[in-house]
């Protein structure tokens, strides 16, 4: 549609969809008017608090990746972010019925896998920003292959994360997660090793090994995610992941569209770059991510020793 129509033509996809969504999620949700929970005290400090907090990042990311943008304004807007977060963490400790238990944050079988899936997610977005310009700029390729190549990628996430969610569920291991980051970061890495080579054939490969990767991660992230508190605090453990989620994926898009703008003189040299960072960012992933692996299997090994002692 954009060979044929250009950019504005997005719209005659996402809009017919969205309203779609909006009349099904209309008619599937129960929009009678809740009753009113006695002694329930709204946390309003923290409320605003946050929700200046998320602008501020939102635009402040914004601005970096416009060159055009003053330092004053970023500054100002780093600082009132900074200013923001602090008065949410103080409103949080202080009030009776906090918007968000930062004792969560304490329980490393939740963080842990959530910094995992931040930082993987940093990464899908810098190559997601990154690869149109790639494609068309160096490859030549048309707006159609390039819709072609997502659509393969997606192609494969449809498929592959059922098959891995499957086998997941009948095979617990302990490192699906960490495999999926390796694979990952493979891809990412032989694709850096690629870039400015005119063998799409080995490019795509690396793609597609990214993609399997992507695949071998997502569903079980998820799953430790969401198992990493108890279950009453499953509500908490969602709303994290799906505010992680977005603050992932705004991070790495501006990431991605600062490196664009510092190397808008050769897209070669701004591909490498945006993709030897999510490559680091998949290796900080993999590092954390093992290291807690290495202390519960510490401790379990400790507890057979002991009850076997004793």
């Amino acid at each position: 549609m954009l060979d044929v129509s250009g950019w504005p033509a997005i719209f005659l996809i996402n809009i017919p969809i969205g309203a779609a969504l909006l009349l099904l999620g209309i008619r599937s949700m129960d929009l009678s008017k809740p009753k009113p929970q006695e002694g329930l005290a709204m946390d309003w400090r923290g409320a605003g608090s946050f929700a200046v907090a998320v602008i501020s990042f939102m635009i402040f990311w914004g601005s970096i990746s416009n060159m055009r943008t003053d330092g004053f304004s970023v500054s100002i807007l780093g600082c009132i972010c900074l200013i923001s977060l602090f008065a949410f963490i103080r409103a949080e400790r202080s009030h009776a019925q906090p918007l968000l238990d930062l004792s969560v944050f304490a329980v490393k079988a939740f963080v842990v896998p959530l910094l995992s899936m931040i930082l993987f997610f940093a990464a899908l977005l810098g190559v997601e920003v990154t690869l149109p310009f790639y494609l068309e700029g160096v490859m030549a390729f048309t707006s159609s292959q390039v819709g072609g190549v997502f659509m393969l990628i997606a192609g494969i996430l449809t498929v592959g994360s059922q098959l891995v969610g499957r086998l997941y569920d009948k095979y617990r291991w302990s490192y699906y997660s960490t495999a999926g980051l390796t694979v990952a970061a493979i891809g990412l890495l032989a694709f850096v090793l690629l870039v400015g080579s005119a063998d799409i054939a080995m490019l795509l490969g690396a793609l597609v090994v990214f993609t399997v990767g992507f695949t071998i991660f997502q569903s079980p992230i998820n799953t430790e995610i969401m198992r990493g508190l108890p279950a009453e605090k499953s509500s908490i453990a969602s709303a994290l992941n799906s505010t992680g989620r977005h603050f992932a994926m705004t991070f790495g898009a501006s990431i991605a569209s600062l490196i664009l703008s510092i190397y808008s003189a050769s897209i070669v040299k701004a591909t490498a770059m945006s993709m030897t960072v999510a490559v680091a960012f998949c290796l900080t992933g993999i590092l954390i991510s093992v290291g807690r692996r290495k202390k519960i299997d510490r401790n379990k090994r400790g507890t057979l020793i002991l009850h076997h002692l004793f």
